[in-house]
């Protein structure tokens, strides 16, 4: 048929049967794929890494090598990280709907793999590293922990590391 698509049944490209494959438009052969995708445990597959979906965003997910994934386009592709000029995060966009959020990638993989935060805590890097976003490197604790934890790795600033300090 004209401006028609072949698509296989079991999602298996190599897969050639003629029981495994039918006639489909463009638009149905794209949703079909996208759904495919998003089914098959609606996770990306990799091998030695572990994927978690985001919650509250659907279509990502978070890899266990510390990586955010996306499923919006009918196939999952990594989502490459910026690093905030100011903190020294990395962070990612994600958006839900027309809402598009910019949210550190440790706190996206803690709220993975973790669960959500509760009130009043916030995200640590148990080995000081900030680059380091795998789940075992990442902890819900409080802010005197957090401060604890700067503290113990040198990365708290005080005295003439301020930003802010004066020298008479």
């Amino acid at each position: 048929p004209r401006n028609a698509v072949a698509i296989h049944l079991d999602g298996n490209m190599k897969n050639n049967a003629l029981e495994n494959m039918r006639w489909a438009s463009r638009q149905e052969s794209q949703n079909y794929w996208r759904a495919l995708v998003t089914d098959r445990a609606g996770l990306p597959t990799q091998q030695e890494i572990q994927f978690k979906l985001v919650p509250n965003y659907p279509g990502y997910a978070a890899g266990s090598n510390g990586t955010i994934w996306s499923c919006k386009h009918g196939k999952w592709r990594e989502l490459q990280p910026r690093t905030d000029k100011h903190s020294g995060y990395k962070c990612v966009t994600l958006s839900k709907g027309k809402v598009v959020s910019y949210r550190t990638v440790h706190t996206i993989v803690l709220e993975a793999f973790k669960g959500l935060k509760a009130p009043g805590q916030c995200c640590r890097h148990i080995d000081g590293n900030p680059a380091n976003n795998q789940p075992e490197n990442l902890a819900w604790g409080t802010p005197k922990d957090n401060a604890e934890d700067r503290r113990k790795h040198g990365r708290e600033y005080c005295g003439s590391k301020q930003w802010h300090s004066r020298f008479n």
